[in-house]
C-alpha cells in the first residue's frame, strides 16, 4: 500500500503516545471515598476562602457597630422559617369616619383626573374638528339599474378619487382648482400622509375617551363604596336581568 509521509507520522505517533490515566484511590483507603484531583481541591479551596472572608466581613461590622443604633425595623420583623427577616404588617382598625375620609379623598383625585381628561378629549376635538365618526356611510338612490352601472361616485361628489374615502372636509374640484393645492407642494403622497396623522390623532381621541369612561366608573364605584360605609340599613338584591342593586331604606330627614 502506498502512504504519504505525513500519514505514516500521524500513526507512529498514534502508536507512540501514552494513554491517560487518573490514579485512583489506594484500596487500603477505598472507605475514604474517590481520591480528591485537583480541580475538586480548587473548588473545595474557592468555598473555603469565600466562607472566610463572609466571616471576617461580619466580625468587623459587629465590632464597629453602634451599640446605640436602632431602626424602627428591628422590631417590625420577624424571623421566617427560611432564616430570613420578613416585615410583619400590622392590621390597622380604622374608624367609620376615617374609612369616609379616605373614600373621599379617593374620589375626589378620580374626579380631578376625569376632569383632566375631559379637558384633554376637548381640545382634541377642537383641533381635529370632529365630526361624526369616519366608519359611516353614504348611501345614493338612484331611479334604475341603468343609472347604478352608469354611476360615478367622483362626479356625483365633484371631487377626485383620492378624497372620496374622506367623510370631512371633502374639497370639490373647482375649489381645488381655485386654491390649487395639486401643486408642487402638496403632492398626493403628502396628503395620504396628512391622512395617515389625523387617522393617528382620532385613535388617540378614541383611547383618551375610553380612559375617561374607565375613571369614571371606578369613580361610581368607589362612591358606592362609601355610602355603603356611611348609611347602613342597606339591602341587596338582584333585578330581573342578574344585576345586584342596593336599596336603602327610607329615612325622614329634617
Amino acid at each position: 500500500k502506498n502512504c504519504s509521509r505525513s500519514d505514516r507520522a500521524f500513526r507512529s505517533a498514534q502508536k507512540s503516545r501514552r494513554e491517560h490515566r487518573e490514579r485512583s484511590q489506594p484500596a487500603h483507603r477505598a472507605q475514604l471515598g474517590p481520591l480528591e484531583k485537583k480541580k475538586d481541591y480548587k473548588e473545595r479551596a474557592k468555598k473555603t476562602h469565600q466562607k472566610r472572608d463572609l466571616l471576617q466581613k461580619l466580625r468587623e461590622k459587629a465590632a464597629l457597630k453602634n451599640p446605640d443604633e436602632f431602626y424602627f425595623a428591628m422590631t417590625n420583623s420577624r424571623r421566617g422559617e427560611d432564616g430570613k427577616h420578613n416585615k410583619v404588617e400590622e392590621t390597622k382598625h380604622l374608624s367609620q369616619k376615617q374609612m369616609v375620609n379616605m373614600k373621599t379623598q379617593d374620589i375626589g383625585y378620580l374626579n380631578m383626573k376625569r376632569e383632566a381628561e375631559a379637558a384633554k378629549i376637548e381640545k382634541l376635538q377642537k383641533d381635529l374638528h370632529f365630526i361624526g365618526a369616519a366608519c359611516g356611510k353614504h348611501t345614493i338612490f338612484v331611479d334604475n339599474e341603468e343609472e347604478v352601472e352608469k354611476f360615478s361616485a367622483s362626479e356625483y361628489f365633484d371631487t377626485p378619487e383620492e378624497f372620496l374615502t374622506r367623510t370631512w372636509n371633502r374639497p370639490t374640484n373647482e375649489s381645488l382648482e381655485r386654491e390649487n393645492l395639486f401643486n408642487e407642494n402638496l403632492t398626493v403622497g403628502q396628503l395620504a400622509k396628512l391622512d395617515q396623522k389625523r387617522a393617528k390623532a382620532y385613535s388617540k381621541l378614541t383611547k383618551r375617551m375610553m380612559r375617561e369612561k374607565q375613571i369614571g366608573r371606578a369613580a361610581d364605584k368607589m362612591t358606592l363604596k362609601k355610602n355603603l360605609i356611611s348609611s347602613g340599613g342597606v339591602t341587596k338584591k338582584k333585578r330581573a336581568d342578574g344585576e345586584s342593586v342596593y336599596v336603602w331604606k327610607k329615612v325622614r330627614k329634617g
